[in-house]
């Protein structure tokens, strides 16, 4: 979903029953904003709040959202560098859930950078990069939440 923007869409510095938020990114400077809840009632309010779709969806302990912001620059319209939120449920929080939500924001991640992957029968370089941005993003969920008493 994209967003005509002067400005970067940001949520309030504190949502109710926020335990943690992070910025996690990559190396060209692409990022999420990434915010854990006490529970799955206060991570839906928060959905409800940030979501532009027209999903309604509540069957879900996390949840990726991406968005695209633009800037008018001169005469054309540039994207921003902000990749959309992530929210997690405290009470869901796993390395299974932490895993599958950071497959989520590595394709989001591939698919604003033009980075496509042809997954083949056999490992090549399409993989290993798939692999690599998969591993980046579940490195930085991983130690915040860690540091952070995160994990249940």
């Amino acid at each position: 979903m994209t967003k005509l923007l002067d400005s970067k869409p940001l949520p309030p510095p504190t949502m109710a029953g926020e335990v943690s938020r992070l910025q996690v990114g990559f190396k060209a400077g692409h990022y999420w904003i990434v915010i854990v809840f006490k529970h799955r009632g206060y991570m839906r309010k928060a959905f409800r709040k940030l979501n532009i779709t027209n999903d309604t969806g509540e069957n879900f302990g996390a949840i990726v959202m991406p968005e695209i912001v633009q800037k008018k620059v001169g005469n054309r319209w540039v994207s921003d560098k902000f990749l959309g939120y992530v929210l997690f449920s405290q009470t869901q929080l796993d390395a299974g859930t932490v895993s599958h939500e950071g497959v989520h924001m590595a394709l989001g991640y591939m698919r604003r950078a033009r980075q496509t992957v042809k997954l083949r029968s056999f490992i090549d370089d399409n993989e290993e990069v798939l692999a690599y941005h998969i591993g980046n993003m579940v490195n930085q969920l991983n130690d915040h939440f860690h540091k952070n008493g995160c994990y249940r």
